[in-house]
């Protein structure tokens, strides 16, 4: 009987109200301004900093691992290019430095 009294409860309001407030950051909607890459925004990361980071362990497991395997490989499957370039976007990497950054790891190969 609790459970079924849970349940309705739950059911009165709406579970995802703040699921969008937490991909949408308030500033998501301004548009792009083309930034000095020497003169980085405070938040954001170069392309210098990403190897700092993976040696420092501030990167998840799973991005060292795909870090390591694109530094040894010059290689990564489509779905881990996409994962590993939207892990970069979402820890501040701009844009111009991210496609640098693929063009000099993929070119060795």
């Amino acid at each position: 009987m609790q459970l079924a009294l849970n349940a309705c409860q739950c059911a009165a309001e709406p579970p995802f109200t703040t699921l969008d407030a937490q991909y949408h950051p308030p500033h998501a909607h301004r548009s792009l301004v083309r930034h000095d890459p020497r003169k980085l925004p405070q938040g954001q990361i170069s392309m210098g900093q990403i190897r700092e980071l993976v040696a420092a362990r501030a990167f998840p497991l799973c991005m060292t691992t795909m870090y390591q395997r694109l530094t040894s490989e010059h290689h990564l499957k489509h779905y881990g290019r996409m994962q590993f370039n939207l892990f970069l976007k979402a820890i501040g990497l701009p844009l111009e430095q991210a496609l640098l950054f693929f063009r000099q790891q993929f070119a060795p190969r």
